[in-house]
């Protein structure tokens, strides 16, 4: 992991494809169906949180997924649906007898979002507990985690506050799993999805509502559909649904669809994609 290997589960054998669990679709309007964004990562039976509202170990248990081999979490930014079910993910592991340290990523000069809110409940390394590691990331481009052939890089993307999408690649043949995070479209989210087998792209907004989307720093699903061409992705997956695109799927699929020629797809919550 940045600044040095971790021990871990798999060094030095051939990963598993790498698996996209869906437990949250939804933009900060949620929905029957559809809950705050949120993504967990198996990159080779190493399994990294995506963001973390509400009930992650509650969608985990449903898809019989064990939150106590998290291996660390990563948060995009830090607007509340993003990061509230942190406190809530922190206590319970405490209480199943976590004991190895657990990073938790964020933008640079954002990690006091992170130490407040775990603080308020005190579970920011109180004796007995696990460690929590908590790391700025610049966004810069350098992997931050290193092990194996495990990679996992970020890069700022332009939303209304510091954001990071992130970029992993593992496995022989090489596999490339890419979200954006909230964005407006952008080179940096281009970069990303470079040849991802699988890439989440922000879609918060259908493409009738696009002057709307640049103002609060999101995409529309056309926008995701030219980002994903450009980046040579393999699939383009629509995220962060907004409310305005609710009972419009089939449409903002053909938006994304009329800019992309790979296949497009819209995640169910608690759905499994797989490269």
């Amino acid at each position: 992991m940045a600044n040095g290997d971790r021990g871990g589960r798999g060094i030095g054998r051939d990963p598993a494809p790498m698996r996209a669990y869906v437990l949250g679709t939804s933009a900060a309007t949620t929905a029957p169906g559809r809950d705050n964004a949120s993504l967990l990562l198996d990159a080779g039976g190493r399994y990294i949180l995506i963001d973390c509202p509400g009930s992650v170990a509650h969608k985990m248990a449903k898809l019989s997924l064990n939150p106590l081999e998290l291996w660390c979490i990563f948060i995009t930014h830090a607007h509340p649906e993003h990061i509230y079910g942190l406190p809530a993910l922190v206590h319970l592991l405490r209480r199943k007898g976590r004991r190895e340290p657990l990073p938790i990523y964020l933008p640079i000069g954002e990690e006091w979002r992170a130490v407040r809110i775990l603080d308020a409940f005190s579970l920011l390394n109180r004796p007995g507990q696990f460690r929590i590691e908590l790391r700025g990331l610049p966004g810069d481009g350098e992997p931050f985690i290193r092990e194996g052939g495990l990679r996992a890089y970020c890069l700022r993307v332009e939303h209304k506050v510091a954001t990071n999408g992130i970029r992993v690649e593992a496995g022989r043949p090489r596999r490339v799993f890419a979200y954006t995070g909230d964005t407006r479209p952008c080179k940096n989210a281009v970069a990303l999805g470079r040849g991802a087998d699988i890439f989440f792209h922000d879609s918060t907004y259908p493409d009738d509502r696009a002057e709307e989307a640049r103002s609060q720093g999101h995409s529309t699903a056309g926008e995701a559909g030219e980002d994903a061409e450009r980046a040579g992705a393999r699939r383009l997956a629509l995220f962060h649904i907004g409310s305005a695109c609710f009972g419009r799927e089939a449409q903002i699929r053909r938006q994304a669809a009329a800019r992309f020629g790979g296949e497009v797809v819209i995640p169910k919550d608690l759905s499994i994609l797989e490269a």
